[in-house]
């Protein structure tokens, strides 16, 4: 027999991500948006400074920054999310056509997650990278330093295992991107990169 309470049962989906995308390029905002709204709800935001507000209203799961933006670039808007309580532990994927070392450099120092080059932009690398990054904040593992033991269940990008082999690529001349993820190694990235020359 139906009972009123039947209904009461909650088998709600879970609530969506939220991901926002800040890039001045409405190409590839939309590109972006097109990629991420199957699974997820996306914010966008054509510069910077509106990125970083939008986010303060709405926290989001993790940010995708363009860093060549006229006022805010990428870099500046990652410094604010950096410094900001709110802000400060979302997930942000850089997005450049500049390949250069010292922009490596200054979006790694500035604390960025991940690193994506613009003209060798593939869906599935994207969002492979936006995966691990939303695991790694679900699972939300405490930081690990050089000297302590990696747990198992962790994804290898924290393993010390993993940051050795990457440290060999860039001897095989490894894109730099490669390296981005290491950032509770900073000597050792700062030593790979010095080494990519």
């Amino acid at each position: 027999m139906f009972r009123d309470t039947d209904h009461l049962t909650d088998r709600s989906p879970a609530p969506r991500r939220q991901i926002l995308v800040v890039d001045d390029d409405p190409l590839f905002r939309s590109l972006m948006v097109s990629v991420l709204r199957k699974d997820f709800d996306v914010t966008v935001a054509a510069d910077g400074a509106d990125g970083f507000y939008r986010a303060l209203d709405q926290v989001p799961d993790a940010a995708v920054l363009d860093v060549q933006m006229p006022g805010w670039d990428g870099i500046k808007t990652l410094k604010a999310f950096r410094s900001h309580p709110t802000l400060a532990q979302v997930k942000v994927i850089v997005l450049t056509s500049d390949a250069s070392r010292e922009t490596v450099l200054a979006a790694i120092q500035a604390g960025a997650d991940d690193y994506i080059i613009k003209t060798a932009f593939s869906r599935d690398d994207f969002r492979q990278k936006l995966d691990r990054l939303l695991l790694l904040q679900q699972q939300s593992p405490p930081e690990l330093t050089l000297e302590a033991k990696p747990d198992a269940s962790a994804p290898a990008l924290s393993q010390r295992d993993d940051l050795e082999a990457t440290l060999e690529l860039v001897g095989a001349a490894a894109p730099p991107e490669k390296l981005v993820g290491w950032a509770g190694s900073e000597d050792l990235l700062q030593e790979a990169i010095d080494a990519w020359e």
